[in-house]
């Protein structure tokens, strides 16, 4: 049997490992405990987790020296994350290990967004206005640099955490004094117009992609992501995929899948970022309703050196839309579960959150309370069967 080696894991990267287990590839998961991703994952993750894999504790899953001998003695065929933070650390001891994987020079390029804006410029695929920040103060000179309005965001962030857009001095102002209490460095840039896209694919090597097709994305606040569907197909898409390769290719991405999300203006499409893994947060399990396939899978098989099944338009689309509350406090009461089920167009529903937790309003996606996933025939039926699906659970969700 051949063992899969997870360094530490996400929604998409538990949903991994059981769809492992299920095609007889051992999954072991490395973690810096289990308590640990209790309030990342929807309820009941930990407890499959561990029925799935085996379970082994360290003290610093980013510390590569330390997880190197760990991994040597796990003896795995392949070593790989989904989760944002150690994709990097994955993709080096698999080099090290001599084990397939993507290059750590790209990965640690597209982890960086200050990096990947420079390397995309260099490659004449991209330029984009932008300005390291240090310190608070170095927000000063955006406006100068950059212009109104911009975005500003953590060079290393994932999630929409730390994300905001500014578009004005007085904005300006509040923003140096939240960027004073949070770590640093980051990176604003200019801000795009247009609908926000990403293009979900898996390489299989040096120019070698699967296009498994673009998402759509709903947002609330601004930035906190809480709706999307797959596939979709709004005007551009095609330039939006053809971008998104040159960019992969240009990078020297060679394995493994990628999140890509863009802002198609009416000059074209714009990066927003690359991520070096698949999307979170139910996404890859939207794409599998709509596909009839597990993508995780894939992934896995591509590290593995397993052949990956051609990819085949999906005939429906599955849309997934969150049910949140801006409002703080203890959580009384969350959606049933027998509610959900009987709900037209249903397909699974996670809860991010536990009854009796404390909630500190909408900020980012961590603050999701949770999430419904539904099928439909067509993009337009899908996603008005998740919005009404997301309204309905809103109605059991009780916060004072």
């Amino acid at each position: 049997m051949r063992r899969a080696l997870f360094i530490e894991t996400n929604f998409s990267g538990v949903d991994a490992v059981l769809r492992c287990r299920a095609a007889r590839i051992e999954p072991l998961l490395v973690t810096a405990g289990l308590a640990g991703l209790a309030d990342k994952l929807p309820a009941g993750s930990l407890g499959r987790l561990r029925a799935a894999a085996t379970i082994v504790q360290v003290r610093d899953p980013l510390d590569e020296e330390a997880l190197a001998p760990v991994a040597a003695r796990l003896r795995p065929d392949a070593i790989l994350s989904f989760s944002q933070a150690h994709t990097l650390v994955a993709a080096r001891l698999a080099r090290r290990l001599g084990l397939r994987g993507a290059d750590p020079a790209a990965v640690a390029a597209l982890n960086d967004k200050f990096a990947m804006r420079g390397a995309l410029e260099r490659l004449g695929l991209e330029s984009v206005r932008r300005l390291l920040v240090r310190r608070p103060e170095e927000l000063d000179g955006v406006p100068q640099s950059v212009g109104f309005p911009f975005v500003v965001k953590p060079t290393r962030g994932f999630a929409s955490v730390g994300v905001a857009v500014c578009r004005s001095r007085r904005e300006l102002a509040r923003l140096r004094h939240t960027l004073a209490r949070e770590l640093l460095p980051w990176i604003a840039e200019e801000y795009f117009e247009g609908p926000l896209v990403s293009v979900e694919t898996l390489t299989l090597g040096r120019g070698r992609h699967q296009v498994w097709g673009l998402s759509d994305r709903a947002l609330t606040h601004g930035v906190v992501e809480v709706g999307s569907s797959f596939p979709v197909r709004p005007p551009g898409w095609r330039a939006a995929v053809r971008h998104t390769l040159a960019c992969l290719d240009g990078i020297g991405f060679d394995l493994g899948a990628a999140h890509t999300e863009l802002i198609l203006t009416a000059s074209g499409p714009r990066i927003v970022e690359i991520n070096a893994r698949a999307g979170g947060t139910g996404h890859t399990q939207m794409i599998d309703a709509a596909s009839g396939r597990s993508v995780c899978l894939d992934v896995v098989r591509a590290h593995l050196g397993l052949p990956v099944e051609p990819w085949t338009p999906p005939a429906r689309t599955a849309s997934r839309y969150s049910f949140w509350s801006a409002r703080k406090g203890v959580i009384r009461a969350l959606p049933r579960a027998a509610t959900a089920r009987r709900l037209e167009g249903f397909s699974d529903m996670w809860l991010f959150k536990r009854e009796g937790s404390s909630h500190e309003g909408l900020r980012t996606n961590f603050d999701l309370l949770g999430q419904i996933l539904c099928v439909g025939p067509d993009l337009k039926r899908a996603a008005a069967l998740a919005r009404v699906a997301a309204r309905t659970l809103q109605g059991e969700v009780r916060i004072q």
